[in-house]
């Protein structure tokens, strides 16, 4: 990997694994996100997940390698990268939490709270992968609501 991207003005994206029956959606990235493989940055080895623009998007491209020069010569850089990896375990840390102790209907509650316009956005299958649920589509897409005896996404 030779760049990183930031979201800018506009723009979700999701970064996901594949299996052979589904996709596994792991991380749901909007404006001002930063837009890259860990492992890729950390050990130059291709990452294990795809990462793929929900919508039409303006991104910044930061080549790592200016990156890591800056590192060496500016302190508030310094300080912006470590403040990012901060934020970034902080969010792992609390889907780690959600995804053991919160039932997909919490989740939901959770993620509705903080993304209130991730419905308009975000196809809910890929909400649904998110979630740990599954999506079963009925014939309408008016309403959402989870069945949690059932661990999935409704469309009703």
């Amino acid at each position: 990997m030779k760049t990183i991207y930031i979201s800018s003005k506009k723009g979700m994206v999701r970064a996901y694994f594949e299996s052979p029956d589904k996709d596994y959606t792991f991380w749901l990235g909007k404006e001002g996100d930063p837009i890259f493989s860990l492992k890729s940055y950390v050990h130059k080895e291709t990452g294990y997940e795809t990462i793929e623009l929900l919508e039409n998007s303006i991104l910044y491209e930061v080549k790592i390698s200016d990156l890591k020069q800056l590192y060496t010569s500016n302190l508030e850089i310094v300080n912006w990268g470590r403040k990012l990896a901060e934020i970034g375990l902080i969010k792992i840390e609390e889907l780690f939490i959600s995804r053991q102790f919160k039932s997909p209907s919490e989740r939901y509650q959770d993620l509705m709270r903080e993304n209130p316009e991730i419905l308009q956005r975000v196809p809910l299958k890929i909400i649904a992968s998110y979630l740990g649920s599954q999506f079963k589509p009925n014939q309408g897409k008016n309403q959402i609501r989870l069945r949690e005896s059932e661990n999935r996404i409704i469309c009703k």
